[in-house]
């Protein structure tokens, strides 16, 4: 995996809410020899406070293009809770 862009969104004034852009590889082995497909393209985005973690897949990007926030979904409305931490 890797990390394309890393992003800090504001939704939300006391968790913070991180969003990733990141590429996954993968490889196979072929008659000894490892081959990598081409890179796929995945985002997920993050949020977490003192009390636990969200988080939720997105659309990917293109970074240079798009505005962040605006195409972001918010992880405390449609996220997974990952973690408690009370």
């Amino acid at each position: 995996m890797m990390v394309e862009e890393i992003e800090i969104l504001d939704y939300h004034e006391k968790i913070t809410t991180v969003r990733l852009d990141f590429a996954v590889h993968e490889e196979a082995v072929s008659r000894g020899m490892i081959e990598m497909t081409e890179p796929v393209g995945e985002a997920a985005v993050y949020s977490i406070d003192e009390t636990g973690l969200v988080r939720t897949d997105t659309d990917h990007r293109d970074v240079a293009n798009e505005p962040v926030q605006e195409n972001t979904s918010d992880p405390l409305k449609k996220g997974n809770l990952l973690v408690c931490f009370e």
